[in-house]
This record gives C-alpha cells, structure tokens and sequence, in this order.
C-alpha cells in the first residue's frame, strides 16, 4: 500500500493503542492489582480504510487503482484527475505489453501496463498498473511485548506497527497469515495485552477473561506450531520488465501456479546486480526481492557472507545436468566442508582468441597459432609488416575508469591460469597470483612488448577492427563485427585461446548472469510465523528460478540480440547457434574459468591491474609488482 494508506491505518491503530493504554492506567489509579478485560470490552470494531482513489507517480511511471477497479474507473479517475491532454487516449496491455486490452468492463490486475498515446498514435507515457489490496475488518489485535501492535483482519492479514516517542504511528509490516477469530459470542474483538503481573493468573480476550494463559504472558512465538496461509504468495523478482523473456516467463509461471503473484521490481543496471553493496543494503532494510540477477563474479561473496539461499537444499541437484559444466560451476562453493549452489546460471559469454586472416597470410603464417611457440612465430612475422601497427592488440596502460582496470585484470588471469597458476587460494583468503606461475605470465606481457612488437598504447578495440593488428582477444559477441561481418573488406578468423604451457588446459575467462535467491529467512527465524512464510516464498521463488533458467526458449529470446551465449547444454547448435564460429566458442566456455569475487573485489583486480602497467612499463620487474598487489590483496581479504 502507499503512504497514505499507511497513515489512515497507522491512525486507526493508534486511537485503539490509546484506548488500550487509558483503560490500563484506570486500572492503576484504582488500585486494582488483578488483570480485568474491562479495559478492552469497549473497543468497537473498525473497518480499515482502503486505497479509494487513483494514485500516479509520474517519476517512477506507476498508477495504483482501488480493489476491484475496472478499465473503464481508470479512463474515467485518469480524465477527472486532468492527467490527460488534449487527443491523448488511455490504453490497457496485459503484462506483455502486447495484448490490448479494450473491454472497458476487464478488471484492472497488479502488472497491466498503461500506454498513453497522442492523437497520432505515439506513445507518451507508459505507467506499470498495481491494484491495491483489499482490507477487511478487523477481528482481533494483539499488543505486542516489544510494544508494537499486530491487527488481524478477516482478510487474512497481519498489520504490525509501532508508535515513536513523537507519539507518531508506523506501519512495520504486512503479511498474510492464518485469521485468529473473534471469542465466539462476541461482536468485539479481542485484544490482548502485555501483562504488568508476570506470576499471576492474568485472564484475557474479549468475554469476560476466558482465553487467557496462565502464565500471565504472552505466548512464545517459538511454542506456536507455524501455520502458513500459502493460498497467495506474493514474489518480487528484481529485472527488467522490459525483457520479453522475463515477462513471459512470470506469465506462463502465474498461469500454472494459481497461487503465486509475481511482481518485476526495478534496479539499477537493468535489474542485474554488479556488486553486491546493493543487495546488502536491501537485506539490512528488509526489503530484499526474492529473486535477483546476479554476475557471477559476486555469487562466491554474496554466499559465503551469508546474503544468498544455498539452492542445493532447494532441489538444485535436480536441474544440474542442463546446464553446461563450466557455468554450473561459476556459482558453486565449498562452505564449511560442503559444496553449496548460490545460484542457477543463465546468459554467458567467453573470451575468444581473432585473428586478422588477410595480415597473417601476408606474413607468411598459414593456420592460426595453438600454442604459445606458434605465437611467437606469428608476432615475429608480423611485426615486420609495415601495416601492421602491432601484432597483438594487448590490453595494457589502462588509466581510466575502475571498469577499465577490472577487465584488463580479467584478461591477464587468462594468461596466469594457462601457465598453471590461480589468482587466490583455495580458500580464498590469501593472494595465489604471485606464484612462479604469475610471474611467467606477467613476464610473456613484458615480452610481448619488449621483443615482439606489441604496442602498450592505451588499449582500444580499434586497430584490430580497423585491420591494423594480427591478434586481439575478444567475447564471443563481438560475432557480428568481426567473422560475421559480411561487409567488412577484413577477413577475420577465431580460435580458442593458444596453450601457454604443455598440460595446462587453454583456460579463458567466463562472464556469467545468474538467477539467486536472497537470504530473506535469516532476519525473521526468531518468528515461527515469518520465518515460515518466508520459507514459503523461497521455496516458490526457487521453483520460477529453476523454471526460467532451464526453459531453453527463455534462454534462447534473451540472448537472441545481445549474442550472449545459453548457458544451457541444449543451446548449442540451436537458434542462431550454430556453425564453425559458435563450436569454436563452446568449445573454449567449456574451458573457462569465473574469477573469484570476494569482497572487495573491485579493489583486488585493480592492483593486479596496477602491477601490469608497472611491469610493462619497466617501473618494476614482474615479481616485484605482483608481490606488491598481492600484499595489498591481502589486507583486503582479511
């Protein structure tokens, strides 16, 4: 519900509290030592009020409508609210934004979409549509021995708030949850209220004191049996309720799960969450979505820290053969001695090693390079031609933005993890990179450079795709710029990253999109009755997580324009998936590695970035360099 709402209930509540507290003190003044209901038989039942008007925030395009609102309540609310210019029509779109809606007399649901349109046809403004909930009557409340109220309505819903020392009432929170009836006999509700007498026979409820407990308090919420009303649960998937894939999804899974409402909830990035000081910030507020996009990159630390669901106790297991190896992997963990899924994979991508086809036939090299001694040849050759401005287009000299300084990092492990070596260690609390491993990749860099030519410009993507470099290292969706380029006058080629070191499989990086499931429970386990729900909400929350996941289809329209790749093994040779470019690129995502992501992640690949410039630029020798990021590493782990 929207703040006003949540005034007119908290107001309400707060004239029963003072009814409750006044009869109390009464109490008192006449020196009556024995509890009574006298206090509480006056309290009349009360209707809640409900939203009975339209709401619209411009800013954020969304429009709430009272319960049981039609089509045409909301032509009529929109035109009488001055909301409409003049040849601007009102029109009304299931959650697909596809299906119109013209029956006037269609009841308004949670997730329609509104498109305003001009007298042209043009779209001016599009709002996401929420039909508030309705409130019934109150049938019972409970003071709280923490001091908050909990109202139970005849709907089904538990409304908790709290009173502040301005004597200012707040909504807590909303939940459904089993109906605790009025004492049979009664018209009254019954209330009750935290005993000042904890070892006498404090009596309670509505009709003349039966229902009361013995032991003068409260019961412990532990003593109670949770009994979770699952009839309607209400999910948020954090996402952009833009992407056609998602939106069918949440359609075809409501569909076939009657019970279960899901809401697409905004975020920063496209709904995909690239740190993890977002969903911690939501985790401490309560206000976690139940499901979340997450790179892979952060699912290792937002695990192991507590902030993620481990989904193996949710049936993970079932559903791991789908997907390919390498991206399962990407978000397993070993916590305490046992392996824990904190997330189901989705879109990927990998580093793919191009080539220039027309410069290295005219350097005399005739298939492309596999190993590193192939490698050499090649850039020797090339850097002898006069148009080749250098033969490897190498990521070095970033000085530039933080997102700049990470990728560079990322490609050197690529190298790192091809002479053997790992960027932390197995427990993931000490620097791994400075490894005799480290050093020999670090020290091919500052060959490249000082005997083959390679340029330690700035780096850009440019020189290679204006056909002036033999070699860059590239994602696999950069398929339609090079290889798939039909019109480029540059012949380009694509291989797996070369073998650096014989054994040592030819690694690259994986970049990964994961569906993960917010730890919710932990911060309501004290509550029999929340932690139970909210155990229901993830087990929901899971079955759509799974069920979006290894739907190929879903994968499939995602990646369709992005040429991200399906993390599904199904997905090769399907769709656009197929031929000589994509079986080269399944290929090496079988063979590619996720970076490790523990906290502070960001700063970590910035040193290594830092000892890269400083070795290619002789400011240190490459053991000195990675020695000195890896003790800044170090006291980032701690």
């Amino acid at each position: 519900m929207r703040t006003h709402v949540k005034s007119l209930l908290a107001l309400v509540l707060a004239l029963l509290i003072c009814v409750s507290v006044f009869a109390a003190c009464k109490k008192e003044d006449a020196g009556d030592d024995t509890s009574s209901n006298t206090a509480t038989s006056s309290i009349p039942t009360v209707s809640l009020p409900v939203v009975s008007d339209i709401q619209i925030d411009v800013e954020k395009g969304e429009i709430e409508m009272p319960a049981n609102s039609t089509f045409a309540d909301l032509k009529a609310d929109m035109a009488e609210k001055g909301l409409l210019e003049e040849g601007q029509v009102v029109h009304l779109y299931q959650e697909d934004k596809v299906t119109e809606i013209t029956d006037e007399t269609t009841k308004l649901e949670s997730g329609m979409v509104v498109i305003i349109k001009d007298a042209d046809d043009k779209e001016v403004k599009t709002f996401t549509l929420t039909v508030a909930e309705e409130v019934g009557e109150i049938v019972s409340q409970v003071v709280n021995s923490d001091g908050t109220v909990t109202v139970y309505t005849d709907e089904g819903q538990a409304i908790t708030v709290e009173v502040d020392s301005q004597g200012q009432t707040h909504v807590i929170s909303t939940e459904s949850v089993p109906v605790p009836s009025a004492t049979p006999g009664t018209s009254t509700p019954s209330v009750v209220t935290p005993s000042t007498n904890p070892g006498g026979n404090t009596s309670g409820g509505g009709n003349g004191g039966n229902g009361g407990t013995d032991s003068g308090t409260n019961p412990d919420p532990s003593d109670i049996t949770p009994s979770v009303d699952t009839s309607r649960i209400q999910l948020k998937v954090a996402g952009d309720s833009g992407e056609n894939s998602l939106v069918m999804a949440v359609m075809t899974f409501q569909r076939e799960h009657s019970n279960v409402r899901i809401t697409i909830v905004p975020s920063e990035g496209g709904g995909k969450y690239t740190s993890l000081d977002g969903l911690k910030m939501q985790l401490a507020s309560n206000n976690a979505p139940d499901v979340v996009f997450m790179d892979c990159v952060y699912v290792a630390a937002a695990g192991n820290n507590g902030y993620l669901l481990d989904l193996n106790k949710m049936g993970a297991a079932n559903v791991k053969d789908k997907f390919i190896p390498s991206c399962w992997a990407s978000a397993t963990s070993t916590v305490n001695g046992a392996e824990c899924q904190f997330a189901l994979p989705f879109d990927c991508n990998t580093i793919l090693q191009f080539y220039n086809k027309d410069l290295l036939d005219e350097a005399g090299v005739t298939t492309a390079p596999n190993t590193w001694s192939e490698m050499v040849n090649a850039m020797e050759r090339l850097k002898s031609l006069s148009k080749c401005t250098s033969p490897f287009n190498l990521m070095v000299n970033f000085d530039g933005s933080q997102s700049e300084k990470n990728y560079m990092a990322f490609q050197w492990m690529m190298w790192l993890w091809r002479m053997g070596g790992e960027v932390l260690s197995d427990d993931l609390k000490t620097a791994a990179f400075n490894s005799q491993a480290g050093i020999d990749a670090l020290q091919m860099y500052v060959d490249m450079v000082t005997k083959y030519g390679v340029s330690k410009d700035r780096f850009s993507d440019a020189p290679f795709l204006n056909g002036t470099t033999g070699f860059n290292m590239m994602t696999n969706n950069h398929y339609k710029s090079t290889v798939g380029n039909t019109q480029s006058p540059i012949t380009f080629g694509v291989t797996m990253l070369p073998e650096l070191k014989s054994g040592v499989e030819r690694w690259s990086g994986l970049g990964l999109y994961t569906l993960a499931l917010p730890n919710n429970i932990t911060a309501v386990e004290k509550d029999a009755n929340k932690k139970a729900l909210a155990e229901a909400k993830a087990a929901a929350a899971y079955e759509f997580a799974a069920y979006y996941t290894s739907t190929l289809n879903y994968q499939l329209t995602y990646c369709n324009n992005s040429l991200l790749m399906p993390s599904l093994k199904e997905g090769q040779g399907n769709g656009q998936f197929t031929g000589d470019y994509w079986t080269v690129a399944y290929r090496q995502l079988n063979t590619s590695k996720a970076r490790p992501g523990v906290k502070n992640w960001e700063a970590i690949e910035a040193y290594i970035a830092q000892a890269i410039n400083d070795a290619v630029n002789n400011v240190r020798q490459p053991k000195a360099a990675l020695d000195a990021a890896a003790t800044q590493t170090n006291r980032q782990l701690r």
